[in-house]
């Protein structure tokens, strides 16, 4: 009587003594007089206690009726185990819900089905890529290939002609070292000058032959690159010949459509699922929940009388 003629009333008792039942009769005599109510504690147990006091009493006709509702971590095993579909935010939707969560399986299992499907002509259409991808690769290589063999050649010909120079040097060197050539050692290159050249074009041949060298090295690893390119394109044509390139592309994307279509359908279902667990709310007679921001915002107060 004093908790409905005054705006705060304690109850205060030794464990045992009904406290809790009290609660219950109350909260229930408040339903019946079309009064909303919030039971909220700093911890989800005694919650629990009193939403479990409510569903197990004789007159437990709004807990059938799914307008005493528990938000949050139920902690209490009884109240999870005995009266989860009857008392829960979950479970209270969940009887509400019966026929789009089904609908929503269903989709999910499509979708999933699909995905798998998908996921095959993926594999198999990325595999169509990936020769392409060796192609392309093959091409580089061969022009690579090409251009360093262009160099190589270049090279060669440098080669001879510094041989060339070198026999003629050593040649001349030879005579006028000697005090031979005539009229032209006296106006030529001394053999000291020669000596310096023959050096110099040694120094020379020996920086082109490891150039040239250079050039093998990367023209044998084209050639072996390209035959492993050559090998892994085999095998994808042979594992893709019994596919139609165009098929699978358009397979893939019609499956992906239907995926997105589905999605959509998901989501609109979740939606509608998720304002089944506001209608819940906003038609509860009684909110169990505990003082956190997650479950009640101060906004919310306003709503209880």
């Amino acid at each position: 009587k004093n908790a409905l003629v005054t705006d705060i009333s304690y109850l205060w008792g030794p464990p045992g003594t009904g406290k809790t039942k009290t609660l219950a009769f109350l909260i229930n005599h408040l339903c019946k007089k079309g009064e909303r109510t919030l039971i909220c504690s700093n911890t989800n147990m005694a919650v629990d206690q009193v939403i479990l006091k409510c569903a197990e009493g004789n007159e437990n006709k709004f807990v059938k009726e799914g307008k005493i509702v528990r938000i949050g971590k139920v902690s209490n095993d009884d109240l999870n185990n005995k009266y989860f579909q009857e008392v829960t935010i979950d479970g209270i939707s969940e009887q509400r819900s019966k026929a789009l969560l089904e609908e929503k399986k269903v989709l999910i299992n499509r979708k999933q089905e699909l995905e798998k499907n998908n996921k095959d002509l993926i594999i198999i259409y990325n595999k169509f890529l990936e020769t392409d991808q060796f192609k392309k690769d093959q091409n580089y290589i061969v022009n690579k290939g090409r251009e360093t063999q262009s160099e190589a050649k270049t090279i060669k010909g440098e080669l001879n002609g510094l041989a060339l120079q070198l026999d003629e040097l050593i040649e001349k060197y030879n005579i006028r070292k000697n005090g031979g050539g005539g009229l032209r050692a006296l106006i030529g290159r001394t053999p000291e000058i020669l000596l310096k050249d023959i050096d110099r074009n040694k120094s020379k041949t020996i920086n082109l032959n490891e150039l040239l060298e250079e050039k093998r090295v990367k023209i044998k690893n084209y050639l072996k690159k390209n035959n492993d390119i050559n090998e892994y394109i085999e095998i994808n044509n042979k594992e893709l010949a019994k596919y139609d390139r165009a098929d699978i592309y358009e397979r893939n994307k019609v499956i992906k459509k239907e995926i997105n279509n589905l999605t959509e359908e998901i989501q609109i279902i979740e939606k509608e699922l998720k304002d089944i667990k506001q209608l819940v709310i906003n038609e509860a007679k009684v909110i169990g929940t505990t003082l956190t921001k997650t479950y009640l915002k101060a906004s919310d107060l306003n709503t209880f009388d």
